[in-house]
């Protein structure tokens, strides 16, 4: 009868044990995951502005570049040749300014171009038509524009710095293109290669269909990655618990830098912590059930010896001792 009785309470209270041992780990692990998941979005968020800051750094130094720039001049010299003192000016440029890749020149009928990597021929070509047409409408351009490139199903883009020169009295005298160097937008994630490897995916956006990819992994294009994300969304998302996206709007410029993260270290973070919790959870299981098996079989021997003493006690002996 009480080894009956001792399996029922053995039964009974190493379930509820182990119920609430099982449901304490995943609290833990649901409120430490959670800890994860947000620790790395700010690390993300983070990651975003420090880049977003480098490559707008970059690009205002462009535009100071672009400042100092002045249409070649020289009257009083008979042997003054444009074109040469144009070149002339564009190789100084280049070559105290590691920020450029290419310039061009462009007037009412004449374009200049110098450059040490190849553009978009058509949309350069449309640009400079573009630029051509406001001098005749009055109608003056500056800033950075994404010209068009790639093709309709893989759209992508060039980012140029366009800038009025004006002669010595104030008179617009062309446009000058200023295109940046890979470099400026490559560099910044090289640090961050050895943390994110080849999770990170960044881009400079425009509008929702002119973006300039600068590193696209193939997880994060699959995803939709930059195209399906609305356009200067200012906060981050999540996509299916895959990636981390995020949008950082760049203070003096028309562009917004977003990123993906594979959330592939905060993956193996979860594994490990979850690999440890159950290991915890079995031992702490193992030792309820164990020191419930010891309590209830000193329980049940008592209970026995009890018996035993009850069995061997009768009225008739206590009856044959009173008289």
């Amino acid at each position: 009868m009480f080894h009956r009785f001792r399996a029922k309470i053995n039964y009974a209270v190493s379930i509820a044990a182990s119920g609430m041992v099982l449901i304490y780990m995943i609290v833990i692990f649901l409120l430490y995951s959670g800890f994860l998941r947000q620790d790395y979005l700010q690390k993300v968020i983070h990651t975003g502005t420090i880049l977003s800051q480098s490559i707008e750094a970059h690009l205002n130094n462009i535009e100071e570049a672009a400042l100092l720039f002045s249409v070649p001049s020289n009257e009083e010299s008979e042997s003054f040749d444009f074109h040469t003192a144009l070149y002339q000016a564009f190789r100084d440029m280049l070559s105290s300014n590691a920020e450029l890749s290419g310039l061009i020149f462009v007037t009412q009928t004449e374009s200049y171009s110098y450059y040490t990597t190849s553009y978009a021929k058509r949309g350069v070509q449309e640009l400079i038509d573009a630029l051509q047409g406001s001098f005749y409408s009055g109608r003056e351009e500056s800033g950075w524009r994404c010209i068009s490139a790639g093709t309709p199903a893989s759209p992508s883009a060039e980012l140029v710095c366009i800038h009025m020169v004006r002669d010595d009295g104030g008179v617009p005298a062309g446009y000058l293109l200023l295109f940046p160097q890979p470099s400026v937008f490559t560099e910044s994630l090289e640090p961050l290669q050895t943390i994110y490897h080849d999770n990170l995916s960044a881009c400079l956006r425009f509008d929702e269909d002119t973006f300039l990819p600068i590193q696209l992994d193939g997880r994060a294009a699959g995803s939709g990655f930059p195209d399906m994300l609305p356009f200067r969304m200012t906060e981050s998302s999540w996509s299916d618990s895959r990636f981390v996206y995020i949008s950082i709007p760049m203070e003096d410029f028309n562009l917004c830098f977003q990123a993906s993260i594979y959330l592939q270290p905060l993956f193996q973070k979860q594994l490990i912590m979850a690999a440890v919790l159950l290991g915890i959870f079995l031992a702490a299981s193992a030792c309820v059930v164990l020191l419930i098996r010891v309590y209830t079989r000193n329980m049940v021997s008592r209970l026995e010896t009890l018996s035993e003493k009850l069995d061997g006690y009768s009225p008739e002996k206590e009856q044959g001792g009173v008289s």
